[in-house]
């Protein structure tokens, strides 16, 4: 008996949409060492500046130059730390019963959403700097690509890593938290494989062969 197919339109209104949902931020301190590096490079180009155009006096140049180059980098680098600033207040993730979203952007705006069940290996990476303020990346890969979600407290990439371990049954860096399956088994678990044993004896091995055939017992002929 044959059925009938069928295929009625959705309504896209009804479909849930991930925006709705509140996202957790990222750490603060994420943000302080997005402005901490905007301030050593503002730094860095007012001496650069200053040198520079000490330089350029001292030959008997005009200054004038070196001090309007300076003054775009410097204003480009502010208005860098301005947008960085933006962008992670807007950054944040969103774990849901079988997907895990992570949204960025500045003026584009970007939200990623990969299910579990898509997931191939979780890591958790820490730089010198993430692991001076506290923080860490959590680098989820599957067959699209990988989505990198940083600026994370190490307890919150650590419960994150749990999650996605234990839902899509995937390899971790850290083997405490990899779950048991039938490849991945504890050695209690595998019956040890029996020892070799040595082949038995043929006839005509070693010194005595052709002497014995079982019980009866071979003389060799003696020249008279």
């Amino acid at each position: 008996m044959s059925t009938e197919f069928v295929n009625p339109p959705i309504d896209v209104g009804d479909l849930p949409q991930v925006d709705n949902h509140t996202f957790e931020p990222l750490h603060p301190n994420f943000l302080r060492a997005k402005m901490a590096g905007a301030a050593l490079t503002v730094g860095a180009i007012v001496a650069v500046v200053a040198v520079v155009a000490s330089f350029v006096q001292s030959e008997g140049g005009r200054t004038s130059v070196v001090l309007v180059a300076g003054g775009v980098a410097l204003l480009l680098t502010i208005l860098t730390a301005v947008l960085q600033r933006v962008a992670i207040g807007y950054m944040g993730y969103l774990v849901r019963e079988h997907d895990l979203s992570y949204r960025y952007g500045i003026l584009s705006r970007t939200t990623q959403t990969i299910p579990f069940t898509r997931v191939q290996h979780v890591s958790i990476d820490r730089g010198p700097v993430e692991r001076r303020l506290g923080l860490a990346t959590l680098r989820l890969r599957s067959a699209g690509g990988v989505i990198a979600i940083a600026g994370l407290s190490v307890d919150a990439a650590t419960r994150l890593r749990e999650v996605v371990v234990t839902r899509a049954d995937v390899e971790t860096d850290d083997p405490d938290d990899a779950p048991a399956t039938a490849d991945r088994r504890s050695g209690d678990d595998i019956a040890p494989a029996p020892p070799a044993q040595p082949p038995p004896p043929t006839p005509g091995d070693g010194p005595t062969a052709g002497l014995s055939r079982g019980a009866q017992t071979v003389t060799p002929p003696f020249d008279e």
